[in-house]
Protein backbone atom coordinates (compact mmCIF):
# COMPACT_ATOMS: atom_id res chain seq x y z
CA UNK A 1 0.00 0.00 0.00
CA UNK A 2 2.44 2.49 1.20
CA UNK A 3 4.41 1.77 -2.65
CA UNK A 4 1.30 2.83 -4.28
CA UNK A 5 0.98 6.22 -2.13
CA UNK A 6 4.59 6.61 -2.86
CA UNK A 7 3.77 6.58 -6.54
CA UNK A 8 1.25 8.37 -6.16
CA UNK A 9 3.14 11.45 -4.92
CA UNK A 10 5.44 10.62 -7.29
CA UNK A 11 2.88 10.61 -10.00
CA UNK A 12 1.29 13.29 -8.01
CA UNK A 13 1.34 13.29 -5.62
CA UNK A 14 0.18 10.84 -8.32
CA UNK A 15 -1.08 7.95 -7.02
CA UNK A 16 -1.99 9.31 -3.87
CA UNK A 17 -5.22 10.33 -5.24
CA UNK A 18 -8.79 9.77 -7.33
CA UNK A 19 -11.75 10.63 -9.15
CA UNK A 20 -14.56 9.00 -7.26
CA UNK A 21 -14.69 9.84 -3.50
CA UNK A 22 -16.57 8.38 -0.83
CA UNK A 23 -18.91 10.65 1.38
CA UNK A 24 -16.61 11.77 4.63
CA UNK A 25 -17.55 14.47 6.90
CA UNK A 26 -15.10 17.20 6.56
CA UNK A 27 -13.81 18.60 10.27
CA UNK A 28 -14.82 21.69 9.81
CA UNK A 29 -18.06 21.53 8.03
CA UNK A 30 -17.19 22.97 4.49
CA UNK A 31 -18.60 21.31 1.25
CA UNK A 32 -16.23 18.57 0.01
CA UNK A 33 -16.25 20.09 -3.49
CA UNK A 34 -14.26 23.03 -1.75
CA UNK A 35 -10.65 23.04 -3.70
CA UNK A 36 -9.53 27.06 -2.96
CA UNK A 37 -7.64 26.17 0.39
CA UNK A 38 -4.05 26.62 0.84
CA UNK A 39 -1.89 23.57 0.08
CA UNK A 40 1.10 24.97 1.84
CA UNK A 41 2.06 23.30 5.01
CA UNK A 42 2.02 19.64 6.47
CA UNK A 43 -0.61 16.83 5.88
CA UNK A 44 -0.63 13.67 7.48
CA UNK A 45 -1.58 10.20 5.36
CA UNK A 46 -4.81 9.45 6.46
CA UNK A 47 -6.38 6.72 4.04
CA UNK A 48 -6.58 5.66 0.59
CA UNK A 49 -9.09 4.19 -2.45
CA UNK A 50 -8.72 2.44 -5.54
CA UNK A 51 -11.51 2.90 -7.91
CA UNK A 52 -11.35 0.42 -11.15
CA UNK A 53 -13.57 1.35 -13.95
CA UNK A 54 -15.75 3.25 -11.93
CA UNK A 55 -16.53 0.91 -8.91
CA UNK A 56 -15.41 2.05 -5.83
CA UNK A 57 -13.09 -0.35 -3.48
CA UNK A 58 -13.00 0.11 0.14
CA UNK A 59 -11.24 3.27 2.18
CA UNK A 60 -8.25 1.52 3.60
CA UNK A 61 -6.95 3.99 6.65
CA UNK A 62 -3.03 4.85 6.53
CA UNK A 63 -1.04 2.26 8.14
CA UNK A 64 1.51 4.56 9.82
CA UNK A 65 4.53 2.23 11.17
CA UNK A 66 5.10 4.80 13.62
CA UNK A 67 2.91 5.62 16.13
CA UNK A 68 5.05 9.14 17.43
CA UNK A 69 5.83 10.28 14.09
CA UNK A 70 3.12 9.74 11.52
CA UNK A 71 3.70 9.76 7.90
CA UNK A 72 3.22 13.22 5.74
CA UNK A 73 3.56 15.38 2.63
CA UNK A 74 4.71 18.99 3.07
CA UNK A 75 4.23 21.32 0.58
CA UNK A 76 7.06 24.23 1.24
CA UNK A 77 6.24 28.19 0.14
CA UNK A 78 9.37 27.77 -1.76
CA UNK A 79 7.61 25.29 -4.33
CA UNK A 80 9.89 22.54 -2.53
CA UNK A 81 7.65 19.25 -1.16
CA UNK A 82 8.84 15.96 0.70
CA UNK A 83 7.40 12.68 1.41
CA UNK A 84 8.18 11.13 4.85
CA UNK A 85 7.59 7.35 6.14
CA UNK A 86 8.80 5.90 9.71
CA UNK A 87 9.97 3.03 9.82
CA UNK A 88 8.63 0.92 12.91
CA UNK A 89 11.46 2.08 14.96
CA UNK A 90 10.60 5.82 14.18
CA UNK A 91 13.37 6.40 12.17
CA UNK A 92 12.75 8.15 8.80
CA UNK A 93 12.25 5.07 5.91
CA UNK A 94 14.84 6.30 2.97
CA UNK A 95 13.54 3.83 0.87
CA UNK A 96 9.65 5.14 0.61
CA UNK A 97 10.63 8.89 1.49
CA UNK A 98 11.08 11.88 -1.30
CA UNK A 99 12.55 15.03 -0.31
CA UNK A 100 13.76 16.46 -3.82
CA UNK A 101 9.79 16.70 -5.26
CA UNK A 102 9.34 20.38 -7.19
CA UNK A 103 5.74 21.68 -6.64
CA UNK A 104 3.07 24.00 -8.64
CA UNK A 105 -0.52 24.75 -8.24
CA UNK A 106 -2.71 25.38 -11.45
CA UNK A 107 -6.18 25.65 -10.09
CA UNK A 108 -6.91 22.17 -8.82
CA UNK A 109 -3.57 20.24 -10.49
CA UNK A 110 -0.46 20.02 -8.41
CA UNK A 111 2.23 19.24 -10.87
CA UNK A 112 5.35 17.43 -9.44
CA UNK A 113 8.78 17.33 -11.25
CA UNK A 114 11.08 14.63 -9.62
CA UNK A 115 14.82 14.13 -11.00
CA UNK A 116 13.74 15.48 -14.53
CA UNK A 117 9.70 13.50 -14.55
CA UNK A 118 6.94 15.46 -14.34
CA UNK A 119 3.73 13.96 -13.38
CA UNK A 120 0.31 15.91 -11.67
CA UNK A 121 -1.94 14.76 -9.47
CA UNK A 122 -6.02 16.34 -9.34
CA UNK A 123 -6.65 18.19 -5.99
CA UNK A 124 -10.73 17.12 -5.33
CA UNK A 125 -11.27 18.65 -1.81
CA UNK A 126 -8.79 21.36 -0.22
CA UNK A 127 -10.29 23.11 2.89
CA UNK A 128 -8.59 24.06 6.33
CA UNK A 129 -8.52 20.11 7.38
CA UNK A 130 -8.46 18.08 4.16
CA UNK A 131 -6.42 16.91 1.42
CA UNK A 132 -7.99 14.67 -1.30
CA UNK A 133 -5.90 13.86 -4.75
CA UNK A 134 -6.76 11.75 -7.25
CA UNK A 135 -4.23 10.25 -9.74
CA UNK A 136 -5.42 8.23 -12.76
CA UNK A 137 -3.68 5.30 -14.38
CA UNK A 138 -4.94 2.85 -17.18
CA UNK A 139 -3.07 -0.63 -17.78
CA UNK A 140 -4.26 -3.41 -20.38
CA UNK A 141 -7.90 -1.36 -20.83
CA UNK A 142 -8.80 -1.03 -16.92
CA UNK A 143 -8.89 2.51 -15.47
CA UNK A 144 -7.85 2.89 -11.69
CA UNK A 145 -8.45 6.13 -10.03
CA UNK A 146 -6.23 6.01 -6.65
CA UNK A 147 -7.41 8.46 -4.41
CA UNK A 148 -5.48 9.76 -1.02
CA UNK A 149 -6.63 11.73 1.55
CA UNK A 150 -4.59 13.82 4.18
CA UNK A 151 -5.64 15.32 6.96
CA UNK A 152 -3.51 19.22 7.72
CA UNK A 153 -1.01 18.68 10.60
CA UNK A 154 -1.78 21.16 13.78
Amino acid sequence: MKTKITKTFLLVMASVSLLFISCNKDDDNNSSSTTSGNLIGKWYMYSENTVTNGVAGNEQLWAHNCSSNLDYVEFKSNGSAEMIQYAADCTVDAASSVSSVTWTRSENTINFSLNGEAFSEEITTLNSNTLIVKDVDEYNGTTYDYITTYHRAN
